[in-house]
């Protein structure tokens, strides 16, 4: 028994390189697996977002869906129906929702303006189901296709842009594949 006397500074060495040789087989090797996983990840959203991309680009060359609806237009009514704001379908960008609320973002005159109405966004998407390219990309928006710009790619979601418009509108994640079919279907 006079052999097996420990020291407490020897306890606690051998129970710190224990630890410190744990930290070194568990965490380390799980941090580079998780980097890995978010790495394969954004290349495959790269790759979806050139894809989107490309498919807006040939949209835009053809032109021929935006003249055949040149003279569309679209009323959009408030849940009372004494309001209403009719546009042109080449106009519209946008329509976000607030509650009880929508915000129409459109072109007028060069300009983009912004119209509040009182309805909910599900009745809106209910009212434009006869145009598939009014796209409700997120639980908050509905987007027209045709004036996307361009699609872009941030750490968290995928964003739609605007010609002349800072403002863009984000796309859930679990509707990117149906963007991408929308576009199919238009291109």
């Amino acid at each position: 028994m006079e052999g097996l006397t420990i020291s407490l500074s020897n306890f606690a060495a051998t129970y710190l390189e224990i630890q410190y040789n744990v930290l070194l087989v568990s965490v380390f090797p799980v941090a580079g697996l998780l980097f890995f996983n978010r790495y394969k990840q954004l290349k495959q959203q790269s790759k979806l977002v050139d894809e989107l991309n490309r498919q807006l680009s040939q949209i835009r060359s053809r032109s021929q869906q935006s003249a055949s609806r040149e003279n569309d237009s679209i009323t959009l009514l408030s849940e009372t129906g004494k309001e209403s704001l009719r546009l042109s379908l080449k106009d519209l960008l946008f329509i976000t929702s607030a509650n009880n609320y929508i915000y129409v973002y459109y072109r007028s005159q060069n300009e983009v303006k912004t119209e509040l109405l009182r309805n909910k966004l599900k009745e809106i998407e209910n009212s434009v189901k006869s145009y598939p390219f009014l796209f409700r990309c997120h639980r908050t928006c509905i987007v027209n296709v045709d004036n996307v710009l361009f699609v872009e790619k941030n750490s968290q979601a995928y964003k739609l842009n605007f010609a002349n418009f800072d403002k863009s509108v984000q796309v859930a994640r679990s509707k990117a594949k149906k963007l991408q079919e929308i576009l199919q279907t238009m291109g």
